[in-house]
């Protein structure tokens, strides 16, 4: 599964919002910035991805 070749913090951030959980509420859980967070969703976004297209899905 793609998810599973996340690190433990890309893990947290992305489950935290595939949960619906907002950015600030992200924030708050992980202690980095509001707008880090989105930034890091947008790269784990994009890592994801990749791994798919590495597992055959083709995205």
């Amino acid at each position: 599964m793609a998810i599973n070749r996340l690190n433990k913090a890309e893990k947290s951030i992305i489950i935290l919002y595939m949960d619906d959980y907002s950015y600030d509420e992200v924030s708050d859980i992980t202690g980095i910035s509001v707008s880090n967070v989105g930034v890091k969703i947008n790269r784990i976004k994009k890592k994801l991805q990749h791994h798919l297209k590495e597992l055959g899905y083709g995205l």
